[in-house]
């Protein structure tokens, strides 16, 4: 994926945004939240009111929810440091408020850190609420007590083109209680986790649905070997968190902590996303091919070896690889900014594309539907990439 240069935002608070959302997230109105002190300062209050009300709601997948866009919201890479001052008052990281709440003795702080000692990394840390919890005797719901994830099944939903991938993990509480990952993965640019969230239900169920409501018939659902599943997704989410600015849903990144602890318990060691190398020899001859193919109407060498190697070092990083998208973010921002022609021979590009693609659909063995989508798409932004590089109505 093609280096974007990180802006300096204004004296910006986009980090504490982020973390009073998520106070605000995890605090309705309290409905199971009585014994919670009203001198309790107000940044606590409100967590404890939004674990307290979701604690007991019988629906486990909330609480855990909860705890991880917490985890998310206060966690050290969510303030990008070149953004500047996060705000005048210092705020705390997700290891000084889990430490906080130590200091609370709360059936919510102690549900709360039920969930820190079964996910975190730190052995020293679980062991130091361990035996703070031994001390409290809260009562809490059983499936908390014995919190464990069994990620049990992988499946991938791929479709033809290749532009991403769904990756879910079926995941399963000792108490039986059942729920699916689901993270997309954007290959357009550069394999990241793009979105992802949790169901609550059982990953056969959610494929079933699935598979009732695909409308594409190139779409398909395969088996995905648990230690793939992990090494892909965790190399996604770690581009994704090195991406500026980050992509942000509904749901993401504020289920990631989520999504990281279920993936802590597949196995290491899998095969991650593997691409094509493109060397300049091997663009060239490409460019050779498609030349002495029918499929050629101009002889533009130089202008399409620019055009290709722009492909084989961004996003995908495959020149062969031709979709919708993949056309928009050419035609739309690598072209008009990498490759060094006059705007006469930039104008050339649109006929160039729309034969170049067929060559390479053929190449890759896409059906004829897909080839005339992915042209239709250089028919849809030609008029807009021929303003950007200065020469409308060309």
């Amino acid at each position: 994926m093609s280096k974007r240069k990180k802006q300096p935002a204004k004296a910006g608070a986009g980090q504490a945004r982020r973390r009073t959302q998520a106070t605000q997230r995890v605090s309705p109105a309290p409905s199971g939240s009585d014994n919670i002190p009203d001198d309790l300062d107000p940044a606590h209050n409100a967590l404890l009111v939004g674990i307290a009300d979701r604690l007991d709601s019988g629906r486990p997948l909330e609480f855990l929810e909860s705890v991880s866009k917490l985890a998310s919201a206060f966690a050290p890479e969510a303030h990008d440091p070149l953004q500047g001052a996060v705000d005048d008052e210092e705020l705390p990281t997700y290891e000084e408020l889990v430490e906080s709440f130590m200091d609370i003795r709360l059936r919510e702080s102690s549900a709360l850190l039920t969930v820190v000692a079964a996910t975190t990394t730190d052995e020293g840390q679980a062991a130091r609420i361990r035996g703070e919890l031994a001390e409290r005797h809260h009562k809490l719901p059983a499936w908390l007590r014995t919190l464990a994830f069994e990620p049990y099944r992988t499946e991938q939903l791929l479709e033809a083109y290749g532009d991403g991938d769904d990756i879910m993990i079926g995941v399963r509480l000792p108490s039986g209680f059942e729920f699916t990952v689901i993270a997309y993965v954007e290959h357009n640019l550069g394999s990241l986790v793009k979105d992802a969230f949790v169901v609550p239900e059982a990953i056969g169920k959610v494929i079933e649905l699935m598979r009732s409501k695909l409308t594409n018939q190139d779409q398909r659902f395969e088996a995905l070997d648990p230690a793939d599943a992990r090494t892909r997704t965790e190399d996604a989410i770690q581009l994704a968190m090195n991406t500026t600015p980050p992509f942000e849903g509904k749901t993401w990144p504020g289920c990631r902590p989520l999504v990281e602890w279920v993936l802590r318990d597949l196995p290491a060691g899998g095969r991650g996303y593997e691409r094509p190398e493109w060397s300049e020899q091997d663009v060239e001859q490409l460019v050779t091919d498609f030349l002495a193919s029918p499929f050629d109407a101009a002889d533009e060498r130089a202008l399409l070896e620019q055009i290709l190697w722009v492909c084989a070092t961004n996003g995908a990083r495959d020149p062969l690889h031709w979709s919708p998208t993949s056309v928009e973010l050419v035609m739309t921002r690598w072209l008009p900014a990498n490759v060094d022609a006059d705007a006469p021979d930039l104008a050339k590009a649109p006929a160039l594309l729309r034969g170049f693609i067929r060559f390479a659909h053929e190449r890759t063995g896409l059906r004829p539907g897909l080839t005339d989508e992915t042209v239709a798409a250089v028919d849809r932004w030609e008029s807009g990439y021929l303003e950007a590089i200065g020469t409308p109505g060309s």
